[in-house]
């Protein structure tokens, strides 16, 4: 090959192979069995298993960082981190994230938890009483309907940084109900081994989108859709 020939060959696989190295930083809050701090205080649970083996199949390297939620947002607002997980699309948030086209992940149905002894019974959110309060992690947004009957007065709920404090709340009948995704609340439910004390309603039958947003200032520098694609197929792959 031409010495020319050559040269420009391996100067576009270097530009090929630099548009492909993407490096960025995620924020996210505690949320097991998805992502937690295992003993040795290093991220751990289903959306780091998924992040790992998209570093080893696209080179991208993510690096994760677990935070309070409400720190979390901030901290990609002023563009300190350069995304934040998972987190659901909202008209509020989508002012200062970019969601990209295809979600990250979809979480179960959410749910409302009731003491077992309560004869409460769900059939739709505007049933639920203003005098009833509902625990809920910040970082959980339920559904749209969810959050106007909030705006609106016509629920009344009181927000934790973690499940596993609203649950024990309601167990000591500090609150009335929970609303939480169907798996977190499961999973959180049986390591606090409070299996007997709860049911659990499901609010709708479709799974939740979830997605790996960003902040404005790392969009404008990188195409998060072609970021996102990625990172899908990567997930995908067997």
């Amino acid at each position: 090959m031409p010495r020319l020939l050559l040269l420009l060959f391996f100067a576009g696989f270097s530009l090929q192979a630099k548009e492909r190295f993407i490096e960025f930083s995620v924020a996210t809050a505690e949320l097991p069995p998805y992502v937690y701090l295992a003993e040795n205080k290093q991220p751990e649970g289903l959306f780091i298993d998924m992040l790992n083996k998209v570093q080893a199949q696209t080179g991208m390297k993510i690096n994760v960082f677990i935070m309070p939620w409400g720190r979390a947002i901030n901290e990609v607002k002023k563009g300190s981190i350069d995304a934040i997980m998972p987190t659901l699309w909202s008209k509020e948030r989508a002012q200062f994230l970019v969601y990209p086209a295809l979600p990250f992940y979809r979480f179960s149905p959410s749910v409302i938890i009731k003491r077992l002894e309560d004869d409460f019974e769900f059939t739709q959110l505007k049933q639920i009483s203003p005098e009833k309060i509902i625990g809920k992690t910040r970082l959980v947004l339920v559904d749209d309907e969810f959050d106007s009957l909030v705006k609106q007065g016509k629920l009344s709920v009181y927000e934790t940084t973690k499940l596993d404090e609203a649950l024990l709340m309601l167990a000591q009948s500090k609150i009335d109900l929970v609303a939480s995704d169907g798996d977190i609340a499961l999973t959180t439910i049986k390591r606090l081994e409070l299996e007997q004390r709860f049911h659990l309603f499901a609010m709708h039958k479709d799974p939740s989108p979830s997605y790996l947003a960003f902040s404005s200032q790392f969009a404008h520098k990188y195409d998060v859709n072609y970021i996102m694609t990625l990172i899908d197929q990567a997930i995908k792959q067997p």
